[in-house]
């Protein structure tokens, strides 16, 4: 396995971590994988799925279980940082995650989220600053969750500490493929 993808699997793994720790993602009382693996990685056009098992006991109180997730992430190949990622679970409703910028982007003014060339949504609060990054907690339902499934590019802006904006986007290649395959894991 190569370097950044590596870093790309174990930071993947880190942020599924993190949001275990915090209840972002339930473990659910089956507790096997196909084939009877411990965990799986799966690639789906652009997005990658990642499922593992969760010792009991590790789930916020609940008897271990299976926590998966799909995700997308972008690194900079000349300084291996990485400048997005993408991380989501399926929900009853479409979606919901994470979304990592980097550090430097004017906090207060949040993110605004679209698919293509539609126009974007309502700004989205930043919720905090780890060590990995600024996160962005995203419900992806109705219009957007159905233009993601059928479009090309997520688009994301934020603004610079500066005041410069700044654009990053995403491939939605493969991701109505991958939010599929992450529910029928996940059950």
């Amino acid at each position: 396995m190569s370097r950044i993808n590596s870093m790309r699997a174990a930071s993947t793994l880190a942020v599924l971590a993190m949001m275990l720790g915090i209840g972002a993602v339930s473990a659910q009382t089956a507790s096997s994988l196909p084939g009877g693996a411990s965990s799986l990685q799966e690639r789906h056009g652009d997005w990658l799925v990642t499922c593992g098992v969760v010792p009991q006991g590790q789930a916020q109180g609940q008897g271990g279980g299976k926590a998966c997730l799909l995700s997308q992430q972008q690194v900079d190949q000349s300084s291996n940082r990485r400048i997005l990622s993408v991380e989501l679970r399926p929900t009853d409703t479409g979606a919901a995650g994470t979304l990592i910028l980097p550090f430097g982007l004017a906090l207060a003014r949040g993110v605004t989220i679209g698919v293509d060339d539609a126009a974007p949504g309502d700004p989205v609060p930043f919720g905090t600053c780890l060590p990995v990054g600024c996160i962005v907690r995203l419900p992806i339902t109705g219009p957007l969750l159905d233009a993601m499934k059928k479009g090309t590019a997520l688009r994301i802006k934020a603004v610079a500490a500066g005041g410069q904006d700044t654009d990053f986007s995403a491939s939605l290649s493969g991701f109505s493929a991958a939010l599929t395959r992450t529910a029928e894991l996940s059950k």
